[in-house]
């Protein structure tokens, strides 16, 4: 999913003779690039996930350059320092103060001695991080494979077996889509984001795939309780809101599936549930709250669905708009009323008699006993089948 800090130094502490002298809690950060800091007025470039190296070379001729230089990088999201000791930088420079500092936000600091070459550790870091950004490309292009054919894809489902993922396990896919505030560019927002939500995720010891797909973030779940992931999507979301560039983002949630060979439907069901959210103006919302829509979204053909909507009632929409009048509206008042013409009347703020006019009127212009319990069900499926295509604009 992504290089952690701690597994990095772990693999090359002995190599570069790396100390860690703070921030020890901050271990689990992912680490997405090097960065070497020797100028704190061009540490605007940092997206977040660097580490940064530093010699002191253009810092430590002036006062208290160490304190603000360490706090710059922690507002850039940099996931540690190391700072290379012995010449520009003596470690009795790094006070008590420093180290709590990097304790108190939990920013890793390294001690690197003076002999180590930062072209070795660089060199070594990037590979580290080209090989991985190298899988994790492998695997995102797996599975926007499969989410995009309908057909079985036989390279794809390999690689991800070789990526422990197996075909009989549990997965389900969130679509985040966000919109940004003008000032920054797509691809900029997209990867500070997917940064964010993976950290966040990393921390809870989730099992994840991250990557992007026509303009949205796609999260695929493997082998997560959804409820579970419930109780902390408004914390990620919040993060995400958070950001300075963003301006609004919603998400969509499908449904649990067993197969990555299912992950298709999964995908095209949070889209659904992405478009509902953005409807009714709420930060996500999940697929398995359709209700009766989970049966008109599995259905391929909607010209059936249009077909009986405008049977039963397609043609009063016809006669309001030619006469001026608003049938369709009573009708589905009295449907949603249970023929109350007192709540009716109130809802619609007219007088009782209006609403009885029109009833005596609707009931000529149906031709039906819309007191017969089976006619209404076909009147309010037909009410429901207009709602979801005006929705969905199938």
């Amino acid at each position: 999913m992504a290089i952690i800090l701690n597994d990095i130094y772990q693999k090359t502490k002995h190599q570069f003779k790396l100390h860690l002298v703070a921030g020890k809690n901050g271990m689990s950060h992912i680490m997405r690039w090097i960065y070497i800091a020797e100028d704190i007025n061009n540490l605007s470039f940092l997206k977040g996930g660097e580490l940064a190296i530093s010699t002191g070379l253009s810092l430590s001729h002036t006062d208290n350059w160490l304190p603000s230089f360490i706090m710059s990088l922690i507002k850039h999201n940099a996931c540690g320092l190391i700072l290379n000791t012995g010449k520009y930088i003596q470690e009795n420079d790094i006070t008590p103060d420093i180290y709590q500092l990097c304790d108190k936000y939990d920013f890793p600091l390294f001690l690197m001695p003076w002999e180590i070459y930062l072209s070795d550790i660089s060199q070594t870091y990037s590979n580290y991080i080209f090989q991985d950004n190298q899988r994790i490309d492998t695997l995102s292009g797996a599975f926007k494979t499969i989410i995009r054919y309908e057909s079985p894809q036989p390279e794809a489902h390999h690689i991800l077996l070789d990526s422990n993922y197996h075909d009989f396990d549990s997965y389900f896919i969130t679509v985040i889509e966000f919109t940004e505030d003008g000032q920054s560019s797509f691809p900029s927002c997209l990867e500070v984001i997917s940064h964010h939500i993976s950290s966040f995720l990393l921390l809870r010891e989730i099992d994840f795939s991250i990557f992007d797909y026509k303009k949205r973030i796609i999260l695929v779940w493997h082998q997560t309780d959804k409820n579970y992931m419930k109780t902390f999507l408004e914390s990620l979301l919040q993060i995400i809101r958070e950001l300075p560039s963003i301006h609004t983002v919603h998400m969509g949630i499908g449904s649990c599936i067993s197969g990555f060979q299912n992950l298709r439907t999964s995908y095209k069901q949070a889209c659904a549930a992405l478009i509902m959210a953005t409807y009714q103006q709420c930060s996500h919302y999940d697929f398995d709250h359709f209700g009766i829509y989970q049966i008109f979204f599995s259905i391929p053909d909607k010209a059936l669905l249009r077909k009986f909507y405008v049977e039963k009632i397609g043609f009063l929409e016809d006669y309001d708009a030619t006469h001026h009048t608003s049938y369709l509206d009573t009708l589905e008042c009295y449907l949603k009323y249970n023929g109350r013409i007192d709540t009716m009347a109130n809802a619609m703020i007219c007088h009782r008699n209006t609403i009885n006019y029109r009833l005596r009127h609707l009931k000529e212009l149906l031709g039906e006993n819309i007191e017969d319990g089976d006619i209404r069900f076909q009147l309010q499926l037909a009410y429901s089948i207009r709602h979801y295509l005006n929705i969905f604009k199938e």
